[in-house]
């Protein structure tokens, strides 16, 4: 194969549009190009993320946050360098692309605010991959974060897809943002005759006695009030793994319950006073 002829054919001139010279090596580009660097930068983005991971302790949230802005830039130069193969004028095209966004801007708002919000949670990380979150009384594990969206995964195993934007503005509680550690109350009520000090003993002993129960943070027992059926105790406690929290006070309910039936302290029933009166007969 004579490879001059195949550039002379590539570089022949098609026809001539408003000044640009289309060639089969340009339509080739034009066809071929977008597709080749979006390829080209999820290999770059693969590749990245591999070696991000073989980092020492190599962190989830960094290595996203890398790993998802290294990915656009190469989108940026792969395209930037495809425009400058297709002999485009960048000059002209920033002039027709500012025309065109103002009449699209209306309609991209969404996607540009979702976008900028991407960033920042990639970021300045208040919430990262691995994290559980309650959002609006649901609770679940952040399993992905783009630049348009935010995937968490609810303890029912369904995934709940949010907006950037609603995660940034809404109110989303990060139960891992200080550490893994969580703390809770466990509150009883007891009889007026049950001793005081034997009751904080059956608590404590519960929480001391538990293998998830941190032993940094010591529990405590506080006396809460006087009601009309005994006296109220809660038991302060804190975990070291925040998915365990509710399985854990589960079974200081039930280690404690069965501590105090086994004393004897049946739980009061208030107390309610029925009266009547009846007025004077006038006969």
């Amino acid at each position: 194969m004579d490879l001059t002829a195949v550039r002379e054919w590539l570089s022949q001139e098609l026809f001539d549009a408003l000044g640009y010279k289309l060639t089969p090596l340009r339509l080739i580009l034009i066809v071929v190009g977008p597709f080749a660097v979006l390829a080209l930068c999820r290999m770059f983005k693969r590749l990245l993320r591999r070696l991000m991971n073989r980092a020492p302790d190599a962190d989830a949230g960094v290595t996203n946050a890398v790993v998802t802005v290294g990915y656009y830039i190469s989108i940026l130069i792969g395209y930037s360098i495809l425009l400058g193969l297709l002999g485009l004028n960048l000059t002209s095209l920033a002039v027709f692309s500012g025309a065109l966004g103002v009449g699209v801007g209306l309609g991209l708002q969404d996607l540009a605010k979702n976008f900028i919000g991407g960033l920042i949670l990639i970021f300045t990380r208040p919430i990262k991959p691995g994290d559980r979150v309650e959002v609006e009384g649901r609770v679940g594990d952040v399993r992905r974060i783009s630049t348009y969206s935010t995937m968490i995964q609810l303890l029912d195993g369904s995934m709940l897809v949010l907006p950037n934007s609603m995660v940034l503005n809404g109110d989303v509680v990060n139960w891992n943002f200080q550490g893994a550690w969580k703390s809770f109350d466990v509150t009883f009520r007891v009889p007026f005759e049950a001793p005081d000090s034997e009751v904080e003993a059956v608590m404590l002993a519960a929480a001391t006695h538990h293998p998830e129960v941190s032993p940094d943070l010591e529990p405590a027992v506080r006396m809460n009030a006087f009601t009309d059926s005994g006296i109220e105790f809660s038991l302060w406690v804190t975990v070291t793994d925040v998915r365990s929290w509710v399985r854990v006070k589960s079974e200081l309910n039930n280690t404690i319950l069965s501590e105090f039936r086994t004393r004897g302290w049946a739980f009061g029933i208030p107390l309610r006073r029925v009266t009547s009166s009846q007025a004077d007969d006038p006969t």
